[in-house]
């Protein structure tokens, strides 16, 4: 960012970043410290105060956006473990890592649910 802005437009992004993070934290606050949080977290929130249309439709882009991170996290964590000293004398497929990541977590996901 500096390479390209220079060091004061830098500066400026970053303290535009840091209030606009600050105001949400200090809003999302402010609504939590009214309402009970039940089951559902930030769908629940969001629905609560935004009314059932809009916490509906941000709630099932909150859904894929978690189903997607999901994935993209058990593929980066089954690439990062075949990288290490512990596998890199054997050949494990990332795939095959990734796959049983996502199996375990949702045994937990199953688990909890019931």
């Amino acid at each position: 960012m500096v390479g390209s802005a220079g060091l004061a437009r830098a500066l400026i992004m970053i303290g535009i970043a840091n209030l606009i993070s600050l105001l949400t934290s200090v809003s999302l606050s402010a609504i939590a410290t009214n309402l009970k949080v039940k089951g559902g977290g930030d769908y629940y929130l969001i629905s609560r105060t935004l009314g059932l249309e809009f916490g509906g439709a941000i709630g099932i882009v909150l859904f894929l956006a978690q189903a997607v991170s999901i994935a993209f996290y058990c593929i980066g964590f089954g690439e990062a473990l075949v990288a290490s000293p512990l596998l890199s004398a054997q050949t494990v497929s990332p795939r095959l890592i990734a796959a049983s990541a996502v199996a375990f977590l949702f045994i937990f996901a199953w688990k909890g649910a019931v």
